[in-house]
């Protein structure tokens, strides 16, 4: 799914160096708006700070991979470290590509998933130490028949939304980890910041996938209600076409017939009885408006 040679200059880039102890020492990159799941790829946009474009080019200039943090305010500017969640992804950076109105967007290749325990550094950009989480392998009963459920409301949402193509239902069909699939899909859906992160840090497999299935049936919720009201204006629409079309042949034929229209007649009754009423002026002009709108009517 991804273009391959995105893929291999992003899988150039070599991962962090791992101490004694299981700590790696990494540049820190602090996001907004978008969590990147490892074994994924994802455009980031990047902050206009000189903090931020300082630790993507010691990054670019390393080949080294970095850790990327989500903003507890998307807002905030020259964030400190704690602003910054501690749950974050070890990622590979591709090249920067500038867009309109001065924007800059890297693509973003998840690793893994890991905690910092301190940050080192604060300028010219932030530095951290931090630990690995490592994914568990885990397969029982439980875990398979969530991913047979998730890939079943998978499919169903494809099937109503024009926002999930073919290949991203076959790409999902094809992952065999349990943690990945859940990630993966956990990347197609509409959620919130919050509610990305909070996938983030959900280590546990089965509650992972767990978590999803309900954000992913809440979404499909959704999509079905919103399937079901355009129905329902489809119908509408065809029957408001349907009676446009039966009145104006109806108008046809009492033309050739050489009647009046009958409901014109019922109107032009009403208005008379109106003027011959003597009602007060403004009750007086309300009801003439309102007759002329339904004269003008097809």
């Amino acid at each position: 799914m991804n273009d391959p040679f995105i893929a291999n200059e992003l899988d150039a880039v070599r991962s962090a160096a791992i101490d004694a102890d299981g700590v790696m020492l990494c540049v820190v990159i602090p996001v907004t708006n978008v969590i990147i799941y490892p074994n994924i790829i994802t455009p980031v946009t990047l902050s206009a700070e000189a903090s931020t474009l300082a630790a993507v080019n010691v990054a670019h200039a390393a080949r080294h991979t970095v850790i990327a943090l989500l903003q507890k305010d998307e807002d905030a500017q020259n964030v400190a470290p704690d602003e910054l969640y501690k749950i974050g992804t070890e990622v590979a950076l591709g090249h920067i590509m500038p867009f309109p109105e001065g924007q800059k967007t890297v693509l973003a290749q998840g690793r893994n998933r890991v905690e910092v325990l301190e940050f080192t550094q604060t300028e010219p950009y932030l530095m951290a130490r931090a630990r690995i989480v490592p994914e568990e392998e885990v397969y029982d009963d439980q875990i398979e028949a969530l991913m047979d459920t998730l890939l079943g409301l998978f499919q169903h949402a494809g099937e109503l939304s024009e926002m999930l193509p073919d290949d991203v239902i076959d790409y999902a069909m094809t992952i065999e980890s349990p943690g990945w699939m859940a990630d993966f899909i956990a990347s197609t859906l509409s959620l919130t910041s919050d509610e990305r992160q909070h996938i983030l840090e959900t280590f546990d497999i089965t509650e992972r996938l767990h978590e999803v299935a309900v954000m992913l049936n809440r979404e499909l919720n959704m999509l079905e209600l919103r399937d079901e009201i355009n129905g329902q204006i489809q119908q509408e629409m065809n029957r408001s076409q349907r009676e446009m079309y039966l009145r104006e042949q109806m108008r046809v034929i009492q033309t050739e017939l050489g009647e009046e229209d009958v409901f014109q007649q019922e109107l032009t009754d009403v208005r008379q009885q109106i003027m011959d009423a003597q009602l007060p002026k403004d009750i007086h002009d309300r009801a003439l408006k309102e007759l002329s709108r339904l004269m003008i009517m097809p």
